[in-house]
């Protein structure tokens, strides 16, 4: 998805760990959506998603844009300039831990074949790779500077169908 601010600027939300994107719960539905109702069987997660709406901020104007429980989305404006532009962002800030995604797909049409993207605010990327082994280097170096820094969530770099590399290691016998 993606639409346009009234400032001009393109929202997309079409990946995961957007620092400007946010859910929220209703006070009113807060305390609920962490027990099941009586006589259910409920998952609090499947309650997390079902009952949240979405939220995102303009980057260049700190515009909110949150929808209703139609899916239409209506605009917020700051009440001045100086409004911070990651007041969705994780409370975590760059302490954050994001995810790392390295892939190479040579049957991709409209795109080079490797792609490594990764995290999300000040230390976030989206690279395109041509060739392999500076798809595998670029990703490696990336992986050991964002867990030296204990900012890695989990990372994998996957050639076609195959994992090379998976961080953590997944439990034995898993796929």
């Amino acid at each position: 998805m993606k639409f346009r601010c009234v400032c001009g600027e393109i929202i997309v939300d079409n990946t995961d760990s957007l620092s400007y994107k946010a859910y929220f719960i209703a006070d009113q539905d807060w305390e609920d959506a962490f027990r099941p109702e009586e006589g259910t069987s409920d998952e609090p997660e499947d309650r997390l998603l079902g009952w949240s709406r979405s939220a995102w901020q303009c980057q260049a104007c700190g515009s909110l844009y949150i929808d209703d429980d139609n899916g239409l989305v209506h605009r917020f404006q700051p009440a001045s300039a100086d409004t911070p532009r990651n007041i969705l962002a994780s409370i975590h800030g760059e302490r954050w831990k994001r995810p790392l995604r390295g892939s190479w797909r040579s049957d991709r049409t409209k795109s080079p074949p490797g792609q490594l993207w990764w995290g999300a605010g000040d230390d976030s990327g989206f690279e395109e790779f041509d060739e392999w082994a500076a798809l595998e280097r670029r990703y490696y170096t990336v992986f050991e500077r964002l867990l030296g820094k204990g900012a890695l969530r989990d990372a994998f770099l996957r050639h076609e169908d195959r994992y090379l590399h998976r961080w953590p290691s997944p439990p034995p016998g898993s796929a």
